[in-house]
């Protein structure tokens, strides 16, 4: 669920920068499909990989939306490994949103030639998945970071103590007397030797 929410929340962000800094033309959807009208366009310019690679003008902007995507997504990550999940959840919704856009401008295309249909849907898929791994490196360093910080946090474990009874009884903790001789061990004032503490 972690990885889900990371993914949607990764999405609506990068398709929010898509639209607003790549300067994305919002097609006219349909009602109520034009009140989400920036995230479907958005999702779909996401998966627009190959044809922002041909314009050099927005490729390093493309990057920059799906590297800060990536650090949204290393916030709900709780690993390294755990980061490719979320990629995989971020492309596949991307994908839907690709073949969302298309469809809802050319509708006729769903009851058209279905072998065209299911190849344009197997397409968008195939190319959303690799295109959200441009989302990880990011995220994996925000969760190693995530990481040192925890680590640096956790107070150091106590020292274990170990008392040792002259009659060679061991305990793990402080005990006023041994269980096995009797003897006093802690809080006497009596000439009885003391046992040995070992702190390790």
């Amino acid at each position: 669920m972690r990885n889900l929410m990371g993914a949607i929340t990764s999405v609506v962000l990068g398709s929010y920068l898509a639209v607003a800094l790549m300067q994305v033309s919002v097609p006219a959807y349909p009602s109520p499909f034009d009140t989400i009208g920036f995230l479907i366009a958005g999702g779909a310019t996401l998966n627009s990989a190959i044809s922002v690679i041909l314009n050099s003008n927005v490729i390093i902007t493309y990057i920059s939306i799906w590297l800060i995507a990536g650090i949204i997504a290393g916030i709900f990550s709780v690993s390294e490994g755990n980061t490719i999940r979320t990629a995989l959840w971020i492309g596949g919704i991307i994908g839907v949103l690709s073949v969302l856009s298309v469809f809802l401008q050319n509708p006729s295309m769903w009851f058209g030639d279905m072998l065209e249909r299911n190849s344009f849907l197997l397409s968008q898929f195939i190319q959303a998945m690799p295109t959200a791994i441009l989302s990880v490196p990011t995220a994996a360093l925000v969760v190693h970071i995530k990481g040192r910080l925890v680590t640096e946090e956790e107070p150091e474990p106590p020292k274990q103590i170990r008392t040792v009874c002259e009659c060679g009884a061991i305990y793990k903790s402080k005990p006023m007397l041994c269980a096995e001789c009797g003897r006093v061990l802690h809080g006497s004032d009596t000439d009885i030797p003391k046992q040995e503490e070992i702190h390790s």
